[in-house]
């Protein structure tokens, strides 16, 4: 079963009307629930050794969702490897970059509270 990381995000109504000028009336919508932004307090050193990490060094052609699926099963936790390691988007991967994506995917989960 794939956990979502925007379970614990707050979900609003943004009533901002220049907001809602811009996306909303082009669209002929009156509101949409909106998540709010993420916070994820990085790991502590202790949880970080209590992982075990698969070395990766990244290559231009590679893609987070590939990689996600290779080592967890799916596509979608391609946002855990991100967060491991402190960098927010796939275009903050660069090639030659030596990353790490830990395991096992539950406990990481457990510890981002997910």
């Amino acid at each position: 079963m794939t956990y979502s990381r925007m379970n614990s995000r707050t979900i609003f109504t943004n009533d901002l009307k220049s907001y809602q000028k811009e996306f909303f009336n082009k669209r002929g919508i009156t509101q949409t629930p909106q998540y709010a932004t993420g916070r994820f307090t990085p790991l502590s050193s202790g949880q970080i050794q209590s992982l075990n990490t698969i070395e990766v060094v990244w290559q231009s052609h590679m893609r987070l969702p590939v990689l996600a699926k290779e080592i967890y099963g799916s596509p979608e936790y391609w946002w855990v490897i991100c967060l491991f390691n402190q960098l927010p988007t796939a275009a903050h991967f660069l090639p030659g970059m030596v990353i790490a994506v830990p395991q096992p995917l539950d406990e990481v989960l457990s510890y981002y509270g997910i």
